[in-house]
C-alpha cells in the first residue's frame, strides 16, 4: 500500500475507493496517513465489523464502508477521486 501510494498523488480531502477493504487496515492507512475520506467495498466482511475497528482506530468519521460487489459498485462516477484495488487478484 504504502509503495502504491508513493506513486499517487493523493491529498487531504480527497475521496478514494479502497476496492476489497478486507479487515480494513488499508483504509485506515489511508484515511490516517493521507487524511482522505475513504469509501470501502467488501463483499465478505460484514459492515458492522468493519465499523468496529474503524471506531477502534479513530477514522469512522472518515471511511465509509459498504457491504458490496466489486463489478457492480453503487457508486456515481463523480463521487470518487481515486480508486486503490489492493488485493482483488480474483477479479
Amino acid at each position: 500500500m504504502e509503495w502504491l501510494c508513493e506513486e499517487m498523488e493523493l491529498t487531504p480531502g480527497m475521496r478514494v475507493l479502497d476496492m476489497g477493504r478486507g479487515k480494513g487496515m488499508s483504509s485506515v492507512f489511508l484515511a490516517k496517513e493521507y487524511g482522505v475520506q475513504v469509501w470501502t467495498t467488501d463483499l465478505r466482511i460484514a459492515v458492522s465489523d468493519s465499523c468496529t475497528r474503524l471506531r477502534q482506530a479513530g477514522v469512522a468519521h472518515r471511511v465509509f464502508p459498504l457491504h458490496a460487489e466489486a463489478r457492480t459498485l453503487p457508486y456515481a462516477e463523480e463521487l470518487l477521486d481515486a480508486i486503490v484495488p489492493v488485493d482483488l487478484y480474483q477479479y
